[in-house]
């Protein structure tokens, strides 16, 4: 084990590391299927992709950590190598995005207005449920990837294809047309509609 390893375990020398049991690093959870990966290396299997396993510290707290292992020969007897990386960072942010887009995803659904997703042909890409009455689908599967345009009455198309294309070209607009529901109720709309932007 070099330094980094001995600092991320929570020792000051490599010596207090040296000679602990599998069962006493890695979380009792992942314990056996880190073991099948170790016998499939101990046979020769080259790993293809690095696996993701939770070790324990020294003081019993837990370490998510990227790891690669390959056989290798120490000392005239087979043995594998294991390349780890600390992931802690990463997996809090993941935690953080994914509450993130949980909360985003309750205020989509709470607001009473349809808020969608088009894509640049008019396709529809998500709606939130107020938007979902409006058009009475059920569900998102029901209607994604229908053209927007479809629900449009025929003599409005145009106003909305030019408010699509507005956007696309990084304007902000704002629309008026009628639409026809999957159950034939009409209803007007006023639309506003912007870019979304990558990072």
């Amino acid at each position: 084990i070099n330094s980094t390893g001995v600092r991320l375990w929570g020792a000051k020398t490599k010596e207090e590391l040296l000679g602990w049991r599998s069962d006493q690093l890695i979380h009792p959870d992942d314990f056996a299927n880190a073991m099948a990966r170790l016998r499939r290396r101990l046979a020769g299997e080259m790993g293809l992709y690095p696996a993701e396993v939770r070790y324990l510290r020294r003081d019993g707290t837990i370490m998510p950590m990227e790891v690669s292992a390959g056989p290798i020969t120490f000392g005239g007897k087979p043995a594998v190598q294991f390349i780890a990386r600390d992931i802690t960072e990463s997996k809090l942010a993941q935690k953080r995005l994914t509450e993130s887009e949980r909360h985003l995803r309750l205020i989509l659904e709470s607001v009473p207005e349809c808020i969608k997703l088009v894509g640049v042909d008019g396709t529809l890409l998500s709606m939130n449920s107020a938007g979902l009455a409006m058009i009475e689908a059920d569900q998102l599967e029901q209607v994604v990837g229908l053209c927007v345009c479809d629900l449009v009455l025929p003599k409005y198309r145009p106003v909305f294809e030019a408010l699509n294309a507005a956007v696309f070209r990084g304007e902000s607009q704002t629309a008026e047309y009628e639409i026809v529901g999957l159950n034939g109720t009409h209803r007007w709309l006023e639309t506003y509609a912007g870019p979304m932007r990558d990072g």
